[in-house]
């Protein structure tokens, strides 16, 4: 099992500032309201969802207040994330532990989700592994993360390039995860990617990078990070009045699997 401190972030150190990053908000998911129409025969009192990398739990809160019946438990590697999401409810079990040795009874879970966190599981083919098992007969996996290979031009690899150089080392290519999910026991893989286009304001750039909780930010040296708000910074000071936005782009990918 991996340790803390071989991860690439030490999420004990941000845990408190962490949901001040502007994309912690989050909306009943839609990945569940979708599973639960097509399991409509099942009561949700008696189905189970687990999140993992439930980070300070703002997803399954947020799920929380729309399904008031359904089991749900959070488990993150991190004690500061679990702090912060035992703030947020007491109705929802969280649990520390690591994504790939997952401290679960087998066919426990009806629906398992792991949004914007499978790049800092170590033994991924492990994690996908231990999903099939904790997942009940008829029960589903979803991934959802961004996509490094399919948003090149996203702002923060434009200012922060040797970001983008560690993404690629930590984000499993889309075609090998679902390879081993097949391999590991889904019977019905599918994938998607829906891609953005923003235009972002340079100063509403450097106040969103200024807090350094992002993974990509918090995992690059202090020089490669301070070189890179050098240059918003200037870019923006430079830019005239009505011309201070530039092109982004991020790819949203979402691999799904059922058993």
């Amino acid at each position: 099992m991996a340790s803390r401190d071989q991860q690439r972030v030490n999420y004990d150190r941000i845990a408190a500032r962490y949901d001040c990053e502007r994309y912690r908000s989050k909306e009943l998911d839609p990945d569940l309201l979708d599973f639960l129409a097509q399991r409509g025969d099942r009561d949700p009192a008696e189905m189970a969802l687990l999140d993992i990398g439930c980070g300070t739990g703002s997803q399954l809160v947020a799920d929380r207040a729309h399904v008031t019946e359904m089991r749900m438990v959070g488990l993150d590697l991190f004690a500061g994330m679990l702090r912060q999401a035992r703030l947020k409810s007491n109705d929802i079990h969280w649990v520390q532990g690591n994504g790939a040795c997952l401290p679960f009874a087998a066919a426990s879970f009806d629906l398992v989700t792991s949004q914007f966190s499978f790049h800092h599981v170590q033994d991924k083919r492990a994690m996908l592994s231990q999903v099939c098992r904790v997942l009940r007969p008829g029960g589903r996996f979803v991934m959802t993360n961004i996509c490094p290979r399919e948003m090149r031009g996203w702002a923060i690899y434009r200012y922060f390039p040797a970001a983008w150089q560690r993404d690629m080392q930590d984000f499993a290519p889309r075609e090998e995860i679902a390879a081993w999910m097949q391999a590991v026991g889904f019977a019905r893989v599918r994938i998607s990617l829906q891609r953005f286009r923003p235009e972002e304001d340079l100063d509403a750039l450097a106040r969103a990078t200024r807090p350094r909780v992002t993974s990509q930010l918090v995992a690059l040296t202090d020089a490669e990070y301070r070189c890179g708000m050098r240059q918003i910074e200037q870019e923006s000071h430079r830019a005239e009045t009505g011309e201070r936005t530039i092109s982004s782009e991020w790819c949203l990918l979402r691999i799904v699997g059922d058993v």
